[in-house]
C-alpha cells in the first residue's frame, strides 16, 4: 500500500536534529497557546523537489499562535528570535533552532518553507532528495560477445 520506506542519502544525526528543531520549537509555543489541547503533527509522505526531484517530505504542523506574517521572511535567518514572551517576560523564541535546520536541510541539497497551518498554527514543510535507486538501466546491461 503506502507504506513505502523513503531513503534519503544524508547524515542520521543532523537529520534528526532537524526534527528535534521543528518539534522544539513547536512544544515551546504551542502549549501556552492551547491549554485546551496542544496538537501537534508530523507526517512523512513522497513528494517532490523543483525539477520534479523525488523526496521525501515531512510536514511538521501545530495548532499553536503561528508566526505573525511580518516574521515569516525573517524565521530561517540566524538569531532571529519571534517576538513571543512567556509570563515572566522571557523571550521564548526559536533561536537558532530554525537557522540550523534551514542549514542543515541545505547541505541535503533540499528545502524547508513555513506556511500558515488550516486551523492558525505554524506549517514547516521540510523536503530532502530521496537516495537515488542503485538497480542499474536495462540499457547497461553488457551485450553478449557474438561466438564466431
Amino acid at each position: 500500500g503506502d507504506d513505502e520506506t523513503l531513503i534519503v542519502r544524508g547524515n542520521p544525526v543532523l537529520l534528526r536534529e532537524v526534527i528535534a528543531n521543528l518539534l522544539d520549537n513547536a512544544m515551546k509555543y504551542v502549549p501556552l497557546a492551547r491549554p485546551d489541547g496542544a496538537r501537534i503533527t508530523v507526517n512523512v509522505a513522497r513528494g517532490a523537489l523543483d525539477g520534479n526531484q523525488p523526496a521525501a517530505e515531512i510536514v511538521v504542523e501545530d495548532n499553536g499562535p503561528g508566526v505573525p506574517a511580518n516574521q515569516q521572511a525573517d524565521l530561517f535567518k540566524r538569531f532571529f528570535r519571534g517576538d513571543a514572551q512567556n509570563g515572566n517576560g522571557v523571550e521564548t523564541g526559536a533561536g537558532l533552532g530554525l537557522a540550523i535546520v534551514h542549514d542543515i536541510i541545505a547541505m541535503h541539497g533540499g528545502t524547508v518553507s513555513y506556511e500558515d497551518a488550516p486551523e492558525g498554527g505554524s506549517r514547516f514543510v521540510v523536503r530532502v532528495p530521496l537516495a537515488a535507486r542503485t538497480a542499474k538501466p536495462a540499457s547497461e546491461t553488457p551485450a553478449a560477445a557474438p561466438t564466431h
